[in-house]
């Protein structure tokens, strides 16, 4: 059950959040756990704390020893009309929780497990755009191990840009991976005086010229058709500026037309939906993984949701539950559309 989507909130000019700001950021939290969206997520629920901690174990110098500990001194606080950011700081100050990160009070990271959930992961993305919306100077990194983002993507003000440089990246990596490995008939190194065979195995997977997962062409082809929408996407905006047929290769004179792209203003980024790929309830009749596993995981299993039993009947009502809180729903603008379980 690995498939997450990660994300970063940093203040644009890199200060450190407000109390106000990191209760706007909680609000958004608790609204996408509460009504409509609160029994809808099915592996992990999005979580957006300012001030993630946990109990500061006497072991290593704290005062507590149990989760227990700390929620009898987090409900003393309460009672006092402390809310939230006042009762963790207290926590913190009298060394009763600590910190995940050392620079927590200047960047909010974190991570949802939504498995196959294409609509969980729609709901990330949405909770994201809101943030980003309620606090105008920050700026949201936000990337996908599945499906449902074409690409990572920085968020401003309900905006996207694509992070282009990441997909590259990745691409430039496997590719080369993929030609220095054993398992690829293309291999570089075999076709060298001294090839892959010769070296030793421990040698070369320090030097990270090694690649056990061997030929990554599906991979590479699948990552270089989000490249190709991406371009299409591009080409769609605006502010797009093509180039003269006779322009010449001197950036002072015309900067290629990426460069021009990834330097527009906030402003003018991007429509979230552009970089998302459409949820419809239908496509997860035909899914291939069966609804019960797609549904298992740590709320699946509230749901007596068992992969092995798979019980479809009660699979399709929580699927029934999702489209219904999600009908009609339009945040990210656009083409991009969540169908009713009344559709599916």
């Amino acid at each position: 059950m690995g498939r997450t989507l990660h994300y970063k909130i940093k203040k644009t000019n890199n200060s450190k959040f407000t109390k106000k700001e990191m209760l706007s950021i909680l609000e958004v939290s608790d609204y996408y756990n509460s009504g409509q969206f609160k029994d809808i997520w099915t592996c992990e629920n999005f979580y957006a704390h300012p001030l993630d901690y946990f109990p500061n174990w006497r072991r290593w110098g704290g005062t507590v020893d149990s989760w227990e500990d700390v929620n009898i001194e987090y409900s003393k606080l309460k009672n006092k009309g402390l809310d939230e950011i006042e009762i963790i700081r207290t926590l913190h100050k009298n060394k009763i929780v600590a910190y995940h990160d050392k620079d927590i009070e200047y960047q909010v990271r974190g991570f949802v497990k939504v498995q196959g959930n294409e609509f969980n992961a729609s709901l990330v993305i949405m909770a994201l755009a809101d943030i980003s919306m309620k606090l105008k100077n920050v700026e949201i990194e936000v990337s996908d191990e599945g499906e449902f983002l074409i690409c990572p993507l920085k968020i401003r003000n309900g905006k996207a840009m694509p992070l282009i440089e990441d997909l590259i990246d990745d691409i430039k990596y496997w590719s080369m991976k993929m030609l220095l490995s054993e398992g690829f008939k293309g291999n570089i190194l075999n076709k060298l005086i001294l090839g892959a065979k010769d070296f030793c195995h421990e040698f070369m997977m320090d030097l990270q010229i090694e690649n056990g997962y061997g030929d990554m062409t599906k991979y590479i082809n699948n990552n270089l058709s989000r490249l190709k929408l991406i371009e299409q996407i591009i080409l769609k905006h605006p502010k797009f500026k093509s180039q003269p047929e006779s322009w010449e290769r001197n950036e002072d004179i015309v900067a290629p037309y990426i460069r021009n792209i990834l330097n527009l203003k906030p402003e003018h980024w991007f429509i979230i939906g552009d970089f998302c790929r459409k949820v419809n309830a239908k496509d997860f009749k035909d899914y291939k993984m069966s609804v019960g596993t797609l549904m298992g995981g740590f709320r699946g299993e509230y749901w007596n949701l068992d992969p092995e039993s798979d019980d479809e009947k009660l699979s399709y009502e929580m699927l029934a539950k999702m489209t219904k809180a999600l009908e009609g729903v339009e945040k990210f603008g656009g083409d991009v559309k969540i169908l009713g379980a009344d559709e599916s």
